[in-house]
């Protein structure tokens, strides 16, 4: 080395020393978290084993922090952790002890990772055991596979493959046919995908039919059920209308048996009468016209009072001029009434 180059290299040597005892970092902003920049969050856990202080605090396998201590509380376990001030969590955020291997170390991986738009998890924030999750031990997994090689009966397995085999001898061929038919309908099902479809259309178009008639189908329902309570109600007229017609129609052939002479004439005479009055209907309807005039003097003539029918004289111009003369005066009483047209000519 020359004598030249010592200068310069110690130069450099001494601006890193600078920079380090000064404080200053190479590593960029961005991509570290400053001191005080970082939130504690606490967790509440059923259980923790194999858990201890200093553990990694990840999301989505990311380190964004560390345990800063583990401890039991009332039968629950109380775990305070430091996350990095960059990383936030969403509001909702759950979390679980996360095995890194079957007998390693552990993790608190927090869940679902934040979103930008969503609601940030505070500092100090607390989550209860409802929204942690613990693993499932090794211990207790043997536990249970343990169980269920005790509840394991070889005698009983035995018996119920035998009889499953017994139940499968001689019925290959039955099997054979059922697989062949449901493939063959299977088939049958895809060949008519179009049909299929076009119900499947029909179906939604007759449920929006419906969702439009809503109200009319529920009035309807609601008249259906009116006419029930009504019949409901009148159930014993109803029962008793139905019996008379059942006593009618068992006895019916027995009055007409009875009376059958008796029918005959009598719908002979009515044939009769019917004939009479179709032959002389004109002079019916002229005999009906003529008592128009009765019939009113009939009606204004009735004294509901007295129960006394009064009959009046009502008399036109003509005649009321000869009734004047013959009672010497020059008009007749204005209370004597006419008729009313068109039975009379009066004023």
């Amino acid at each position: 080395m020359t004598r030249r180059m010592r200068p310069a290299l110690a130069a450099a040597m001494a601006g890193v020393l600078t920079l380090a005892i000064g404080g200053c970092s190479l590593i960029p902003a961005g991509l570290r978290g400053s001191a005080g920049s970082s939130y504690k969050v606490t967790v509440y856990f059923t259980k923790a084993v194999a858990f201890y202080p200093q553990s990694q605090v990840q999301v989505m396998g990311a380190k964004i922090g560390t345990v800063d201590s583990v401890t039991p509380v009332n039968g629950q376990v109380k775990v305070i952790a430091t996350i990095d001030g960059n990383v936030p969590l969403p509001a909702n955020a759950g979390a679980a002890i996360v095995p890194l291997s079957l007998i390693g170390e552990r993790t608190l991986t927090f869940s679902p990772p934040w979103k930008p738009g969503d609601p940030k998890l505070a500092g100090g924030a607390v989550i209860q055991t409802d929204h942690t999750q613990v693993p499932v031990e090794v211990d207790q997994a043997l536990q249970a596979f343990t169980s269920l090689l005790q509840a394991f009966n070889p005698a009983d397995a035995n018996k119920v493959l035998h009889k499953g085999a017994a139940s499968f001898a001689g019925n290959g061929a039955a099997f054979n046919a059922a697989l062949q038919q449901t493939a063959d309908l299977t088939s049958h099902i895809a060949g008519q995908d179009d049909q299929l479809l076009e119900v499947a259309r029909n179906l939604h178009a007759i449920a929006g039919v419906v969702a439009d008639r809503q109200k009319d189908l529920g009035t309807l329902i609601s008249d259906f059920s009116q006419v029930s309570a009504d019949l409901s109600s009148e159930r014993q007229s109803v029962e008793t209308l139905l019996i008379a017609l059942t006593g009618l129609v068992q006895h019916g052939d027995v009055l007409i048996k009875t009376y059958q002479g008796q029918l005959v004439q009598d719908l002979g005479k009515f044939a009769q009468i019917s004939l009479v009055v179709k032959g002389n209907a004109d002079q019916l309807a002229t005999l009906l016209k003529a008592l128009t005039p009765l019939n009113y003097m009939l009606i204004n003539g009735t004294n509901h009072t007295d129960h006394a029918l009064t009959l009046r004289l009502a008399l036109d111009n003509v005649y009321r001029s000869y009734l004047a003369a013959a009672l010497k005066q020059s008009t007749v009483n204005p209370k004597v009434p006419c008729w009313p047209k068109p039975f009379s000519n009066c004023s």
